[in-house]
Protein backbone atom coordinates (compact mmCIF):
# COMPACT_ATOMS: atom_id res chain seq x y z
CA UNK A 1 0.00 0.00 0.00
CA UNK A 2 1.41 3.57 -1.34
CA UNK A 3 2.03 5.62 2.17
CA UNK A 4 2.14 9.25 1.55
CA UNK A 5 3.83 10.96 4.36
CA UNK A 6 3.99 15.08 4.92
CA UNK A 7 5.68 16.38 7.78
CA UNK A 8 7.60 19.85 7.06
CA UNK A 9 8.64 23.08 9.28
CA UNK A 10 6.22 24.68 7.51
CA UNK A 11 3.28 22.14 6.83
CA UNK A 12 0.93 20.90 8.28
CA UNK A 13 0.14 24.04 10.67
CA UNK A 14 -2.85 25.18 12.18
CA UNK A 15 -3.11 28.57 14.00
CA UNK A 16 -5.61 27.86 16.83
CA UNK A 17 -6.71 31.00 19.37
CA UNK A 18 -3.36 30.19 21.44
CA UNK A 19 -0.96 29.54 18.74
CA UNK A 20 0.40 27.63 15.45
CA UNK A 21 0.21 24.04 15.98
CA UNK A 22 2.75 21.22 14.10
CA UNK A 23 0.96 17.53 13.06
CA UNK A 24 1.50 15.49 9.88
CA UNK A 25 -0.51 14.00 7.10
CA UNK A 26 -0.38 10.61 6.30
CA UNK A 27 -2.40 8.31 4.31
CA UNK A 28 -5.13 10.97 3.38
CA UNK A 29 -5.64 12.35 6.93
CA UNK A 30 -3.95 15.12 9.21
CA UNK A 31 -2.96 13.96 12.64
CA UNK A 32 -2.64 16.26 15.06
CA UNK A 33 -1.76 14.96 18.79
CA UNK A 34 -1.66 16.40 22.20
CA UNK A 35 -3.08 19.88 21.56
CA UNK A 36 -3.18 21.06 25.08
CA UNK A 37 -6.72 22.95 25.49
CA UNK A 38 -6.15 23.48 29.28
CA UNK A 39 -4.65 23.43 32.56
CA UNK A 40 -5.28 22.67 36.17
CA UNK A 41 -4.12 22.62 39.47
CA UNK A 42 -5.19 19.77 41.83
CA UNK A 43 -8.56 19.88 42.99
CA UNK A 44 -9.27 22.99 40.68
CA UNK A 45 -11.28 24.24 38.34
CA UNK A 46 -9.51 24.09 34.69
CA UNK A 47 -8.92 27.19 32.77
CA UNK A 48 -7.99 27.64 28.98
CA UNK A 49 -4.37 27.18 28.19
CA UNK A 50 -2.07 30.01 28.15
CA UNK A 51 -0.86 31.48 24.85
CA UNK A 52 2.56 30.33 23.10
CA UNK A 53 4.67 32.37 20.61
CA UNK A 54 5.70 30.44 17.72
CA UNK A 55 4.98 26.78 16.37
CA UNK A 56 4.29 24.02 18.82
CA UNK A 57 4.47 20.13 17.51
CA UNK A 58 1.33 18.13 17.80
CA UNK A 59 3.15 14.97 16.59
CA UNK A 60 3.05 13.01 19.91
CA UNK A 61 0.04 11.71 22.34
CA UNK A 62 0.02 13.89 25.10
CA UNK A 63 -0.03 12.48 28.93
CA UNK A 64 -2.88 10.33 29.97
CA UNK A 65 -5.01 11.03 33.57
CA UNK A 66 -3.62 9.10 36.18
CA UNK A 67 -4.94 6.52 38.18
CA UNK A 68 -4.10 4.97 41.51
CA UNK A 69 -3.56 1.68 40.47
CA UNK A 70 -1.49 -0.17 37.54
CA UNK A 71 -3.61 -1.40 34.69
CA UNK A 72 -3.63 -4.81 33.28
CA UNK A 73 -4.00 -6.45 29.95
CA UNK A 74 -6.30 -9.10 30.32
CA UNK A 75 -8.38 -9.55 27.09
CA UNK A 76 -5.74 -7.60 25.35
CA UNK A 77 -6.26 -10.21 22.68
CA UNK A 78 -10.24 -9.43 22.21
CA UNK A 79 -9.55 -5.01 22.17
CA UNK A 80 -6.03 -4.08 22.24
CA UNK A 81 -4.83 -1.75 24.29
CA UNK A 82 -2.04 0.79 24.24
CA UNK A 83 -0.28 2.14 27.25
CA UNK A 84 1.08 5.42 27.97
CA UNK A 85 2.63 7.68 30.04
CA UNK A 86 0.87 9.60 33.40
CA UNK A 87 0.75 13.25 34.75
CA UNK A 88 -1.90 15.49 35.94
CA UNK A 89 -0.72 17.66 33.39
CA UNK A 90 -3.25 15.85 31.05
CA UNK A 91 -5.67 18.13 29.79
CA UNK A 92 -5.12 17.50 25.53
CA UNK A 93 -6.69 16.45 22.76
CA UNK A 94 -6.19 14.77 19.26
CA UNK A 95 -7.90 15.29 15.95
CA UNK A 96 -7.97 13.69 12.94
CA UNK A 97 -8.91 15.68 9.47
CA UNK A 98 -8.83 14.78 5.78
CA UNK A 99 -9.18 18.83 4.69
CA UNK A 100 -7.29 21.77 6.79
CA UNK A 101 -9.67 24.32 4.98
CA UNK A 102 -11.69 26.43 7.20
CA UNK A 103 -14.50 26.18 4.57
CA UNK A 104 -14.45 22.23 4.72
CA UNK A 105 -17.15 22.57 7.84
CA UNK A 106 -17.36 19.05 8.02
CA UNK A 107 -19.47 17.46 10.69
CA UNK A 108 -17.21 16.98 13.79
CA UNK A 109 -17.48 13.62 16.05
CA UNK A 110 -15.61 14.52 19.68
CA UNK A 111 -14.94 10.81 21.14
CA UNK A 112 -15.21 10.42 25.27
CA UNK A 113 -12.97 7.52 25.98
CA UNK A 114 -14.67 4.65 28.61
CA UNK A 115 -13.36 3.02 31.72
CA UNK A 116 -16.19 4.59 33.72
CA UNK A 117 -15.15 7.99 35.75
CA UNK A 118 -11.56 5.83 37.27
CA UNK A 119 -9.67 5.07 34.45
CA UNK A 120 -8.83 4.60 30.63
CA UNK A 121 -7.30 7.52 27.95
CA UNK A 122 -8.36 8.85 24.39
CA UNK A 123 -5.95 6.76 23.10
CA UNK A 124 -5.75 3.59 25.78
CA UNK A 125 -7.84 1.23 23.07
CA UNK A 126 -6.23 0.87 19.39
CA UNK A 127 -9.36 1.31 18.09
CA UNK A 128 -10.13 4.87 19.10
CA UNK A 129 -7.76 5.88 16.62
CA UNK A 130 -9.73 8.42 14.45
CA UNK A 131 -7.66 8.01 11.04
CA UNK A 132 -9.90 5.53 9.51
CA UNK A 133 -13.15 6.88 10.53
CA UNK A 134 -12.17 10.47 9.03
CA UNK A 135 -11.60 9.39 5.80
CA UNK A 136 -14.25 6.57 5.49
CA UNK A 137 -16.76 9.39 6.74
CA UNK A 138 -15.31 12.67 5.37
CA UNK A 139 -15.49 14.01 9.21
CA UNK A 140 -13.16 15.49 11.59
CA UNK A 141 -12.37 13.15 14.83
CA UNK A 142 -11.36 14.82 18.33
CA UNK A 143 -10.58 12.73 20.76
CA UNK A 144 -10.07 14.04 24.90
CA UNK A 145 -8.58 13.51 27.41
CA UNK A 146 -9.48 14.57 31.09
CA UNK A 147 -9.20 14.25 34.65
CA UNK A 148 -10.59 10.79 36.40
CA UNK A 149 -11.00 9.09 39.85
CA UNK A 150 -10.54 10.89 42.96
CA UNK A 151 -8.28 13.47 40.94
CA UNK A 152 -11.57 14.87 38.68
CA UNK A 153 -14.55 13.43 40.77
CA UNK A 154 -13.66 13.68 44.79
CA UNK A 155 -16.46 15.56 46.36
CA UNK A 156 -14.80 18.14 49.11
CA UNK A 157 -17.19 20.25 48.62
CA UNK A 158 -18.16 20.12 52.32
CA UNK A 159 -14.60 21.17 53.29
CA UNK A 160 -15.07 24.65 52.04
CA UNK A 161 -16.21 26.97 49.04
CA UNK A 162 -12.76 26.35 47.67
CA UNK A 163 -13.62 22.50 46.96
CA UNK A 164 -17.51 23.45 45.52
CA UNK A 165 -17.62 21.55 42.65
CA UNK A 166 -14.79 19.05 43.00
CA UNK A 167 -17.14 16.21 42.56
CA UNK A 168 -17.15 17.73 38.58
CA UNK A 169 -14.09 18.24 38.11
CA UNK A 170 -13.23 16.09 35.19
CA UNK A 171 -16.44 17.55 33.40
CA UNK A 172 -15.26 20.68 33.65
CA UNK A 173 -12.43 19.77 31.70
CA UNK A 174 -14.63 18.01 28.99
CA UNK A 175 -16.76 21.30 28.57
CA UNK A 176 -13.85 23.25 28.28
CA UNK A 177 -12.50 20.56 25.49
CA UNK A 178 -15.80 21.20 23.92
CA UNK A 179 -15.61 25.00 23.99
CA UNK A 180 -11.82 24.46 22.56
CA UNK A 181 -13.34 23.16 19.35
CA UNK A 182 -16.37 25.49 19.42
CA UNK A 183 -13.74 28.20 18.98
CA UNK A 184 -10.71 26.00 16.49
CA UNK A 185 -12.23 23.66 14.85
CA UNK A 186 -13.40 25.48 11.80
CA UNK A 187 -9.28 25.72 11.42
CA UNK A 188 -8.93 21.71 10.87
CA UNK A 189 -11.63 21.86 8.49
CA UNK A 190 -14.48 21.23 11.03
CA UNK A 191 -18.10 22.81 11.68
CA UNK A 192 -18.49 24.15 15.19
CA UNK A 193 -22.70 24.03 14.26
CA UNK A 194 -22.34 20.44 13.81
CA UNK A 195 -20.44 18.75 16.75
CA UNK A 196 -21.82 14.89 17.73
CA UNK A 197 -20.54 13.61 20.92
CA UNK A 198 -20.04 9.67 21.27
CA UNK A 199 -18.58 7.38 23.85
CA UNK A 200 -18.63 3.95 25.26
CA UNK A 201 -19.31 2.57 28.55
CA UNK A 202 -18.08 5.13 30.97
CA UNK A 203 -17.99 7.71 27.97
CA UNK A 204 -21.09 7.40 27.36
CA UNK A 205 -22.32 8.11 31.17
CA UNK A 206 -20.34 11.14 30.13
CA UNK A 207 -21.90 12.10 27.35
CA UNK A 208 -25.35 11.90 29.11
CA UNK A 209 -23.83 13.63 32.15
CA UNK A 210 -22.75 16.69 29.54
CA UNK A 211 -26.83 16.70 28.46
CA UNK A 212 -27.31 17.45 32.01
CA UNK A 213 -24.67 19.77 32.38
CA UNK A 214 -26.04 23.47 31.22
CA UNK A 215 -22.54 24.71 31.22
CA UNK A 216 -22.32 22.51 28.28
CA UNK A 217 -25.74 23.53 26.16
CA UNK A 218 -25.30 24.70 22.83
CA UNK A 219 -21.76 23.36 22.94
CA UNK A 220 -22.58 19.87 20.77
CA UNK A 221 -25.87 19.45 18.74
CA UNK A 222 -26.36 15.14 18.35
CA UNK A 223 -25.05 12.41 20.93
CA UNK A 224 -24.21 8.69 21.14
CA UNK A 225 -24.20 6.49 24.04
CA UNK A 226 -22.88 3.01 23.78
CA UNK A 227 -23.32 0.62 26.51
CA UNK A 228 -23.45 4.00 28.73
CA UNK A 229 -26.52 3.28 30.13
CA UNK A 230 -25.54 1.31 33.79
CA UNK A 231 -22.21 0.91 31.72
CA UNK A 232 -23.00 -2.85 31.84
CA UNK A 233 -22.00 -3.23 35.10
CA UNK A 234 -25.33 -3.28 36.86
CA UNK A 235 -26.52 -0.40 39.82
CA UNK A 236 -23.68 1.68 40.95
CA UNK A 237 -23.28 2.13 44.37
CA UNK A 238 -25.50 5.10 45.80
CA UNK A 239 -23.30 5.81 48.98
CA UNK A 240 -20.14 8.06 48.60
CA UNK A 241 -17.38 7.91 50.80
CA UNK A 242 -15.43 10.63 49.73
CA UNK A 243 -15.32 12.91 53.26
CA UNK A 244 -14.00 10.18 54.81
CA UNK A 245 -11.18 8.86 52.50
CA UNK A 246 -10.01 12.51 52.08
CA UNK A 247 -10.03 12.65 56.02
CA UNK A 248 -8.19 9.40 55.77
CA UNK A 249 -5.69 10.64 53.59
CA UNK A 250 -4.83 14.13 55.18
CA UNK A 251 -4.17 12.29 58.66
CA UNK A 252 -1.93 10.17 56.92
CA UNK A 253 -0.10 13.19 54.72
CA UNK A 254 -0.09 15.37 57.19
CA UNK A 255 -1.47 14.57 60.88
CA UNK A 256 -4.03 16.19 60.82
CA UNK A 257 -7.63 15.12 58.91
CA UNK A 258 -8.93 18.27 58.66
CA UNK A 259 -5.50 19.53 56.78
CA UNK A 260 -7.61 18.84 53.27
CA UNK A 261 -5.26 21.39 51.69
CA UNK A 262 -2.13 18.93 52.19
CA UNK A 263 -3.99 16.78 49.47
CA UNK A 264 -2.94 19.93 46.85
CA UNK A 265 0.75 19.58 47.53
CA UNK A 266 1.71 16.27 48.12
CA UNK A 267 4.09 14.56 45.23
CA UNK A 268 1.42 12.14 43.19
CA UNK A 269 2.85 9.26 44.35
CA UNK A 270 2.47 9.91 47.79
CA UNK A 271 -1.22 11.05 47.44
CA UNK A 272 -1.94 8.00 45.34
CA UNK A 273 -0.71 5.81 48.09
CA UNK A 274 -2.71 7.50 50.85
CA UNK A 275 -5.97 7.41 48.79
CA UNK A 276 -5.78 3.60 47.84
CA UNK A 277 -4.44 2.98 51.61
CA UNK A 278 -7.98 4.85 52.78
CA UNK A 279 -9.66 2.96 50.51
CA UNK A 280 -8.46 -0.41 51.77
CA UNK A 281 -8.73 0.76 55.02
CA UNK A 282 -12.68 1.05 54.57
CA UNK A 283 -13.18 -2.15 53.24
CA UNK A 284 -14.47 -0.69 50.25
CA UNK A 285 -15.74 -2.56 47.15
CA UNK A 286 -14.43 -2.77 43.49
CA UNK A 287 -17.57 -1.40 42.43
CA UNK A 288 -16.99 1.74 45.18
CA UNK A 289 -13.49 2.38 43.21
CA UNK A 290 -14.87 2.53 39.99
CA UNK A 291 -18.40 3.93 40.74
CA UNK A 292 -16.95 8.14 41.48
CA UNK A 293 -18.75 10.03 39.20
CA UNK A 294 -20.61 13.55 39.18
CA UNK A 295 -22.08 15.01 41.53
CA UNK A 296 -25.41 16.81 41.10
CA UNK A 297 -25.74 20.37 42.40
CA UNK A 298 -25.97 23.61 40.43
CA UNK A 299 -23.74 22.73 38.06
CA UNK A 300 -24.72 19.21 36.98
CA UNK A 301 -28.26 19.14 37.35
CA UNK A 302 -27.95 15.42 38.19
CA UNK A 303 -29.00 11.90 36.54
CA UNK A 304 -31.80 12.19 33.94
CA UNK A 305 -33.78 9.14 34.80
CA UNK A 306 -33.88 10.38 38.59
CA UNK A 307 -34.56 14.33 38.21
CA UNK A 308 -36.07 13.93 34.51
CA UNK A 309 -34.01 15.63 30.92
CA UNK A 310 -33.15 19.28 30.97
CA UNK A 311 -35.49 21.61 28.93
CA UNK A 312 -31.88 21.78 26.38
CA UNK A 313 -31.23 17.49 26.66
CA UNK A 314 -35.06 17.25 25.18
CA UNK A 315 -34.03 18.94 22.02
CA UNK A 316 -30.52 16.87 21.61
CA UNK A 317 -30.80 14.17 18.78
CA UNK A 318 -29.71 10.84 20.15
CA UNK A 319 -28.72 7.15 19.90
CA UNK A 320 -28.30 4.94 22.37
CA UNK A 321 -27.34 1.39 22.81
CA UNK A 322 -25.55 -1.81 24.07
CA UNK A 323 -24.04 -5.14 22.75
CA UNK A 324 -25.87 -8.05 23.24
CA UNK A 325 -23.20 -9.84 26.23
CA UNK A 326 -21.38 -6.60 28.07
CA UNK A 327 -20.14 -7.79 30.96
CA UNK A 328 -20.60 -11.64 31.76
CA UNK A 329 -19.34 -15.00 31.21
CA UNK A 330 -16.93 -14.23 28.07
CA UNK A 331 -14.50 -17.01 27.81
CA UNK A 332 -15.27 -19.09 31.18
CA UNK A 333 -17.77 -21.55 28.82
CA UNK A 334 -16.12 -23.88 26.34
CA UNK A 335 -17.87 -24.88 23.26
CA UNK A 336 -20.96 -22.72 23.64
CA UNK A 337 -21.64 -23.58 19.98
CA UNK A 338 -22.22 -26.99 21.04
CA UNK A 339 -23.11 -27.43 24.31
CA UNK A 340 -26.58 -30.26 24.25
CA UNK A 341 -29.81 -29.01 25.36
CA UNK A 342 -29.56 -30.26 28.67
CA UNK A 343 -26.09 -28.63 29.61
CA UNK A 344 -27.31 -25.36 28.71
CA UNK A 345 -30.48 -25.88 30.80
CA UNK A 346 -28.34 -26.49 33.74
CA UNK A 347 -26.63 -23.13 32.77
CA UNK A 348 -30.02 -20.89 32.87
CA UNK A 349 -30.84 -22.96 35.51
CA UNK A 350 -28.42 -21.82 37.49
CA UNK A 351 -28.52 -18.38 36.76
CA UNK A 352 -32.23 -17.62 36.62
CA UNK A 353 -33.49 -20.97 38.92
CA UNK A 354 -34.98 -23.88 37.83
CA UNK A 355 -38.50 -22.71 37.63
CA UNK A 356 -37.78 -20.66 34.31
CA UNK A 357 -34.99 -22.02 32.77
CA UNK A 358 -36.75 -23.71 29.93
CA UNK A 359 -39.00 -20.42 29.95
CA UNK A 360 -36.09 -18.45 29.63
CA UNK A 361 -34.51 -20.78 26.73
CA UNK A 362 -37.69 -20.87 25.05
CA UNK A 363 -37.50 -17.03 24.47
CA UNK A 364 -34.40 -16.45 23.65
CA UNK A 365 -35.06 -18.86 20.45
CA UNK A 366 -37.56 -16.62 19.81
CA UNK A 367 -35.90 -13.48 19.66
CA UNK A 368 -32.50 -14.49 18.03
CA UNK A 369 -32.90 -17.71 16.26
CA UNK A 370 -29.92 -19.25 14.90
CA UNK A 371 -27.78 -18.41 17.81
CA UNK A 372 -27.28 -20.78 21.01
CA UNK A 373 -29.47 -20.07 23.95
CA UNK A 374 -26.74 -20.16 26.45
CA UNK A 375 -26.49 -16.61 25.11
CA UNK A 376 -29.00 -15.69 26.95
CA UNK A 377 -26.71 -15.10 30.31
CA UNK A 378 -25.59 -12.02 28.50
CA UNK A 379 -28.14 -10.00 27.87
CA UNK A 380 -27.24 -7.35 30.96
CA UNK A 381 -28.35 -4.16 30.32
CA UNK A 382 -30.28 -4.02 26.96
CA UNK A 383 -33.55 -3.25 29.13
CA UNK A 384 -31.75 -0.18 30.47
CA UNK A 385 -31.17 0.98 27.27
CA UNK A 386 -34.09 0.58 26.22
CA UNK A 387 -36.26 1.99 28.88
CA UNK A 388 -34.11 5.19 28.62
CA UNK A 389 -34.96 5.69 25.48
CA UNK A 390 -39.11 5.28 25.88
CA UNK A 391 -38.21 7.79 28.94
CA UNK A 392 -36.54 10.00 26.64
CA UNK A 393 -38.85 9.80 23.51
CA UNK A 394 -41.88 10.43 26.39
CA UNK A 395 -40.50 13.77 26.96
CA UNK A 396 -38.43 14.97 23.91
CA UNK A 397 -38.98 16.73 20.68
CA UNK A 398 -35.41 14.98 19.12
CA UNK A 399 -36.18 11.53 18.02
CA UNK A 400 -33.64 8.93 19.69
CA UNK A 401 -32.43 5.89 17.67
CA UNK A 402 -31.86 2.63 20.12
CA UNK A 403 -29.24 -0.21 18.43
CA UNK A 404 -27.91 -3.72 19.91
CA UNK A 405 -24.68 -4.76 18.63
CA UNK A 406 -25.38 -8.74 18.25
CA UNK A 407 -22.78 -10.12 16.39
CA UNK A 408 -21.09 -13.29 17.40
CA UNK A 409 -17.14 -13.38 17.13
CA UNK A 410 -15.82 -17.21 15.61
CA UNK A 411 -13.44 -17.51 19.08
CA UNK A 412 -13.90 -19.76 21.74
CA UNK A 413 -16.21 -21.96 19.94
CA UNK A 414 -18.69 -18.23 19.56
CA UNK A 415 -18.25 -15.04 21.40
CA UNK A 416 -21.24 -13.08 21.69
CA UNK A 417 -20.31 -9.13 21.38
CA UNK A 418 -18.63 -8.48 25.13
CA UNK A 419 -17.86 -4.95 26.28
CA UNK A 420 -16.09 -2.71 23.93
CA UNK A 421 -16.65 -5.59 20.93
CA UNK A 422 -18.24 -2.73 18.45
CA UNK A 423 -15.45 -0.59 19.09
CA UNK A 424 -13.58 -1.63 15.54
CA UNK A 425 -16.61 -1.26 13.53
CA UNK A 426 -17.68 2.22 14.79
CA UNK A 427 -14.26 3.81 14.41
CA UNK A 428 -13.60 1.63 10.50
CA UNK A 429 -10.53 -0.05 12.90
CA UNK A 430 -11.62 -3.53 12.11
CA UNK A 431 -8.10 -3.84 9.99
CA UNK A 432 -6.14 -3.24 13.17
CA UNK A 433 -8.06 -5.92 15.18
CA UNK A 434 -6.45 -9.09 14.87
CA UNK A 435 -10.35 -11.09 16.68
CA UNK A 436 -11.94 -8.76 13.48
CA UNK A 437 -10.52 -10.59 10.57
CA UNK A 438 -13.62 -13.07 9.74
CA UNK A 439 -15.75 -13.27 6.66
CA UNK A 440 -18.41 -10.94 7.07
CA UNK A 441 -16.47 -8.09 9.18
CA UNK A 442 -16.15 -6.02 6.19
CA UNK A 443 -19.82 -5.32 5.96
CA UNK A 444 -21.07 -5.02 9.73
CA UNK A 445 -18.33 -2.46 9.72
CA UNK A 446 -19.80 -0.59 6.98
CA UNK A 447 -22.82 -0.58 8.12
CA UNK A 448 -22.00 0.81 11.54
CA UNK A 449 -19.51 3.28 10.76
CA UNK A 450 -21.58 4.78 7.91
CA UNK A 451 -25.09 4.89 10.62
CA UNK A 452 -22.79 6.77 12.88
CA UNK A 453 -21.86 9.16 10.24
CA UNK A 454 -24.82 9.71 8.75
CA UNK A 455 -26.10 10.45 12.42
CA UNK A 456 -23.25 12.99 12.90
CA UNK A 457 -23.61 14.61 9.05
CA UNK A 458 -27.97 14.68 9.84
CA UNK A 459 -29.26 13.64 12.97
CA UNK A 460 -30.71 10.26 11.43
CA UNK A 461 -28.30 7.01 10.81
CA UNK A 462 -30.43 6.22 7.65
CA UNK A 463 -29.16 5.55 4.40
CA UNK A 464 -26.84 3.84 2.08
CA UNK A 465 -25.85 0.59 3.19
CA UNK A 466 -27.76 1.31 6.60
CA UNK A 467 -31.04 1.52 4.81
CA UNK A 468 -33.50 2.62 7.13
CA UNK A 469 -33.76 2.84 11.18
CA UNK A 470 -36.83 4.35 12.63
CA UNK A 471 -36.11 5.84 15.48
CA UNK A 472 -37.77 4.28 18.69
CA UNK A 473 -41.15 5.84 20.08
CA UNK A 474 -43.64 5.35 22.54
CA UNK A 475 -45.80 3.06 20.82
CA UNK A 476 -42.82 1.62 18.96
CA UNK A 477 -39.76 -0.12 20.12
CA UNK A 478 -37.81 -0.11 17.28
CA UNK A 479 -34.40 -1.20 17.48
CA UNK A 480 -31.14 -1.67 14.68
CA UNK A 481 -29.44 -4.87 15.18
CA UNK A 482 -26.19 -5.16 13.76
CA UNK A 483 -24.63 -8.48 12.79
CA UNK A 484 -23.74 -10.47 9.74
CA UNK A 485 -27.35 -9.46 8.64
CA UNK A 486 -28.08 -5.89 9.98
CA UNK A 487 -31.71 -4.94 10.31
CA UNK A 488 -34.36 -2.82 12.09
CA UNK A 489 -36.59 -4.55 14.27
CA UNK A 490 -39.26 -4.08 16.48
CA UNK A 491 -39.99 -4.92 19.98
CA UNK A 492 -38.18 -8.63 19.10
CA UNK A 493 -36.92 -9.22 22.69
CA UNK A 494 -38.94 -6.97 24.82
CA UNK A 495 -40.69 -10.42 26.35
CA UNK A 496 -37.03 -12.01 26.86
CA UNK A 497 -35.32 -9.03 28.63
CA UNK A 498 -38.21 -8.62 30.97
CA UNK A 499 -37.83 -12.50 32.37
CA UNK A 500 -34.31 -12.02 32.86
CA UNK A 501 -35.08 -8.83 34.49
CA UNK A 502 -37.03 -10.07 36.70
CA UNK A 503 -35.61 -13.94 37.28
CA UNK A 504 -31.78 -12.68 37.29
CA UNK A 505 -29.67 -13.49 40.55
CA UNK A 506 -27.51 -10.40 41.22
CA UNK A 507 -23.81 -10.47 40.64
CA UNK A 508 -20.64 -8.81 42.48
CA UNK A 509 -17.67 -8.18 40.42
CA UNK A 510 -14.50 -8.43 41.99
CA UNK A 511 -11.50 -5.81 41.44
Amino acid sequence: MKTDFLCRTEAPVVQTRAGKVRGFYQNGVYQFRGIRYGSAGRYMSPKPAEPWEGVKDALVWGYTAPTPQESGISDDFLISHRFWPQREDCLNLNIWTPQLDERAAKPVMVWLHGGGYYGGSSIEIIAYDGDNLALFGDVVVVSVNHRLNHLGYFDLSSFGERYKNTGNLGMEDLVLALQWVQKNIRAFGGDPDNVTIFGQSGGGAKVITLMQTPAADGLFHKAIVQSGVGAGLGELPKTRYDVPIAKKMAEALSGDENNIACLETVPLAELQKAYMDAFHSLDLSFMDLVGYGPVANDWYLGDPEEVGFTEHAKTIPLIVGTVCAEIGYRGKLPDRETLSESDTMKYLADEYGNEHAKEIFDAYQAAYPGNAPIYALYLSNRLGSLDFCRKFAEVASAPVFNYNFALTFPFDGGTPAWHCAELPFVFHNADKVPLCHFPGAAVVEETMSRAFVNFARKGDPSGGSVGGWPALTQETENTYVFDLHSSPRTGYDRKLLEMIAKYQKPRSYAL
